[in-house]
Formats: C-alpha cells, structure tokens, sequence
C-alpha cells in the first residue's frame, strides 16, 4: 500500500475520533450540563456510524490489512470520504449548538 493512502488513513481515523470528542464536549459544555435530545439523536445517529468506521479502521491497522484489490481499495476510500462527510455534519451541528457557526 501507498505511504500517503495509510496517512491519509491514519488522518481520517484521527478527525473523526476528534469529531466525536468535540461532539460529546460541545453538546454537553464541557460536562457542565445534560445531553439535550438534539445532541443525543445526533449522537446516536451520526456518532455511531462514525465510531464504528473509526473502530474499524483502527482494527484494520493495527492487524496491517493491505488492501489488495481494487475493491478493498473503493471501499477504504468511501468509508474515508463517509468519515468526513459525517465529521463534519457533527462539528457543524456543535458550532450551531454553541451559536458560533
């Protein structure tokens, strides 16, 4: 595999386990109140997803998958391109949350 497809790999798991972070810090203001049902729906429903691609990749990283076919090739690069789609409708959702963006 390509060094720059595993960094961008690596990079992609990082940004979307900061979304998640940022989500779960920014909904609650710094755990100095509850999750409102806003903030969990779009946990649940756009956090989740995200988890599980960033839980995912980790695994596959860490075991050293080389994808060798042109499918596992799409399928990285899709789940990559889900994975920031997702992160970023997550740091949009908090930044509306917080009136910012």
């Amino acid at each position: 595999m390509n060094i720059w497809f595993r960094i961008l790999w690596i990079i992609s798991a990082l940004i979307g386990l900061f979304a998640i972070v940022w989500s779960i810090l920014g909904t609650t203001a710094n755990f100095q109140r509850g999750l409102d049902l806003v903030g969990a729906v779009n946990l649940v429903f756009i956090g989740g997803p995200v988890l599980l691609i960033v839980l995912v990749f980790v695994v596959l990283l860490i075991k050293g998958w080389n994808p060798s076919s042109l499918v596992a090739n799409a399928l990285i690069v899709s789940g990559i391109v889900i994975l920031f789609c997702f992160s970023g409708s997550k740091q949009k959702s908090v930044l509306d949350e917080m009136n910012i963006g």
